[in-house]
């Protein structure tokens, strides 16, 4: 089911603060956001479909939201996971297709919707909003290489190593956290099956890594780097 809230100043400011927005005069900045919804949905709500119409994208207050598509034989591969902060969708109005992933929240998550076709309509006479895409597309852009990057770690006791390490809030020392989301996202974000993540968790334990549910316990965050290396 899908809530739909007014946008609160607090919501405005998140609009404000996205690349896209800041260098908007304040004129079409409030067109956009007048025309703009806040939405809540619950966990494993579809939000858009693969071939949906994209005259809206997204930005997450809180929650978190993974696209993905069908390959040949009907299965789901993650493509990506975006969490608070972060946009998705954006992309695809301004360059007048449907959107090429689907959406899904992860868990329970409010969004703000952002109506584009104010954007699309003023993009030739406001140059601002084309520097906006291009600053938008690069953060995007940016952690595209970081996931392709983390998929090419040739193990998969590495490869969730290198992924610890991005989730850590400290770069030394020993250090427990919670995951973003559950073993099995995970497991998908990561290219691997839930079964081939056990095996990988019970190898890290070598390490100095503990998983008990969603904390995760490192002893040494220098010496998991020398097992990721």
């Amino acid at each position: 089911m899908t809530t739909f809230q007014l946008l609160s100043e607090a919501d405005q400011n998140i609009i404000r603060s996205h690349p896209l927005f800041l260098r908007l005069d304040d004129e079409l900045f409030h067109e956009v956001v007048k025309n703009s919804d806040s939405i809540v949905v619950e966990k494993n709500q579809i939000i858009f479909q693969e071939g949906d119409p994209s005259h809206h994208f997204f930005i997450i207050v809180t929650g978190a939201v993974r696209l993905f598509r069908l390959n040949e034989n009907g299965h789901e591969k993650t493509i990506s996971i975006f969490r608070a902060p972060q946009s998705f969708g954006d992309a695809a109005p301004f360059l007048k297709r449907t959107f090429p992933v689907s959406a899904q929240s992860i868990q329970g998550t409010r969004l703000i919707k952002v109506n584009a076709n104010k954007l699309v309509e003023r993009i030739r006479s406001e140059p601002a909003i084309a520097l906006g895409i291009l600053a938008s597309m690069s953060s995007h852009l940016k952690m595209l290489v970081d996931e392709i990057d983390l998929l090419r770690v040739p193990t998969a006791s590495r490869r969730l190593a290198e992924f610890f390490l991005r989730q850590s809030p400290q770069s030394s020392g020993s250090v427990s956290f919670e995951l973003p989301y559950n073993k099995t996202l995970i497991a998908k974000r990561l290219g691997i099956s839930p079964e081939v993540l056990s095996r990988a968790i019970a190898e890290l334990k070598n390490s100095g890594v503990r998983v008990d549910h969603r904390q995760v316990y490192i002893e040494d965050l220098e010496d998991l780097e020398k097992f990721r290396n």
